[in-house]
This record gives C-alpha cells, sequence and structure tokens, in this order.
C-alpha cells in the first residue's frame, strides 16, 4: 500500500555528513489513486545542530550552576553550625570561597545575558572615550588572579578607545579566564596594545598548550568547548561573547597562527576628536 510519511536520518558521502529530512508526499491520479510519488529531500544540519548546541547548553549550565551552588551551600552550612566555633581566620576563608563562588554565578548569569542581546539585536552600547590601561586595571582587581603573572606592555601614546568600557571589561575577563584555565600555573599572561591603521590591536598571549589547529575555526561559536580537555569547563560562551561584543564595537577579533602558547588578537576603535582626528590627550 502506497503511504505518506516523513523520515529523518543521516547521509554520508566521505568525509561528508549531513541530516536530511525526506519527505514522501502522493500524487493522485483522476480516480483518486495514486500515480506517482514526489520525494523532499531537506537539509536540516542548521536544525540539529541547533538542537544539539541547546541540549550540550543545558548541560553545560547545570553544571556551572551545580558545582558553585554546592560550595555555596556546603559552606554556608559549616558557618551555621552551633556545635563548632570556628576562628576567625577560618570564618573569612569560608566567607571568601562563598564569595569567589558567588561571583562565579554571576559571570555565568551575566554571561547567558549578553548572548541573549547579541542573538536578539538588543544590544545597546554606552560608548565613551575611555583609556585603555584604566579597563585593564579594573579587569584586574576584579579578577584577583595569584595563579599567574600578568604582564600589561601599553605604549605611552596609544589613544583612548571608543568603546562601552563594561562591554570590553568582560571581553578581557573572558580571554583571561581561558588563558588561566587552560594554562600550568605559574605561566605568564601578556596583555599588549599597538596602532595600527588608526585602530588599536590588542593581543592576549599565554604560554600554554596553544589551541589544537582542529578546533582553531569553531572556538568562536557559542557553547563549544574543545573536547576531551582536563581544563575544559563552562559553557562554551566566553568567545562566542568576545566576538559579538568586538564587532558590536566595529572591530574584530582571531586567532594568531603563530606559537608557542595561544595569542587572540582584537581591535577597538579609536576616540576621535570634533576634528575627525585621533584623541591623544585624554584619559
Amino acid at each position: 500500500e502506497a503511504r505518506e510519511g516523513t523520515i529523518e536520518g543521516l547521509w554520508k558521502v566521505g568525509d561528508l555528513t549531513r541530516d536530511l529530512r525526506i519527505q514522501s508526499i502522493l500524487i493522485p491520479g483522476m480516480g483518486g489513486e495514486p500515480i506517482g510519488r514526489i520525494l523532499v529531500f531537506q537539509d536540516i544540519t542548521s536544525e540539529r545542530e541547533l538542537d544539539r548546541a541547546k541540549s550540550a547548553l543545558l548541560s553545560a549550565v547545570s553544571h556551572e550552576l551545580r558545582t558553585p551552588l554546592a560550595a555555596i551551600k556546603g559552606y554556608t552550612t559549616t558557618l551555621l553550625a552551633e556545635d563548632v566555633d570556628w576562628d576567625p581566620a577560618a570564618r573569612r576563608e569560608f566567607l571568601q570561597i562563598i564569595l569567589e563562588e558567588t561571583e562565579r554565578l554571576t559571570r555565568l548569569v551575566n554571561n547567558l545575558l549578553d548572548l541573549s542581546r547579541l542573538e536578539a539585536g538588543a544590544l545597546v552600547l554606552q560608548r565613551q572615550p575611555y583609556p585603555l590601561e584604566a579597563i585593564l586595571a579594573r579587569v584586574q582587581r576584579d579578577l584577583r588572579v595569584d595563579s599567574h603573572p600578568i604582564s600589561i606592555q601599553l605604549p605611552p601614546d596609544l589613544p583612548p578607545v571608543d568603546v562601552d568600557p563594561a562591554r570590553i571589561e568582560v571581553v578581557f575577563r573572558n580571554l583571561l579566564d581561558n588563558a588561566i584555565r587552560y594554562t600550568p600555573p605559574g605561566t605568564p599572561i601578556t596583555i599588549s596594545a599597538t596602532i595600527a591603521d588608526g585602530v588599536v590591536v590588542v593581543r592576549v598571549h599565554d604560554e600554554g598548550p596553544g589551541i589544537p589547529p582542529e578546533h582553531r575555526e569553531r572556538i568562536f561559536d557559542r557553547f563549544y568547548r574543545i573536547p576531551g580537555h582536563i581544563r575544559s569547563s563552562g559553557a562554551g560562551l566566553g568567545l562566542a561573547i568576545c566576538k559579538g561584543f568586538v564587532e558590536a564595537h566595529g572591530g574584530r577579533i582571531w586567532l594568531a597562527e603563530d606559537g608557542p602558547g595561544a595569542t587572540f588578537i582584537f581591535t577597538l576603535p579609536t576616540w576621535k576628536d570634533e576634528d575627525g582626528g585621533a584623541d591623544f590627550d585624554r584619559g
């Protein structure tokens, strides 16, 4: 008996794999009996990749929420225990851990909100002339990194950048967080900047193992994480948000081909004075 229907499956040719949806539609004759069939082939690879990305996001976010929440609950319960009188040093240590885990939750929630705004086209930039060194000072203060020495190398005549400082702080914070996560403790991280073709070119370099070649093209994809890496954690949102924020400012971001280590490079517009020239005296 002839039937109509829809099936989905994988189509493989060599190294190429695609998700296909095949729909069968009968063509009725004058008497109503089928006289032919139409097969409609639809490539649904993007749709399936989005479904897989959503599943990966839910899994990653669930894990990322569970870890700090467990720490916060555990140390709060410990502090509230009536049968133990903790000394001030121990209480301060527990409270510091609670603070750090709360900040970790805040960053995750902010990343999710930022990604939502970027994808909805609802990101509003509060641009102003701002010295890059001031942005970096705030990032260093908030990160409180003790495990990796951070070197900042900026030329003395670097002009202020025309940016939303809060968004560019997120870019630096995410890049530094990645560098810290994927490199051994004690290895240095270098942030440098130069002027080229009227824009500020920023480099964030670490001396870790670098990004494997097979993952270079996808590292800026949302939800993407390097599989099997012992330090691979997070929801895979950081670099996607970096890309979105930099491009919203009219810049671009990429991974340098040279090694060792990983070097992320991005551009930012310089502040123009009323005459249209770069203002080198601000900040």
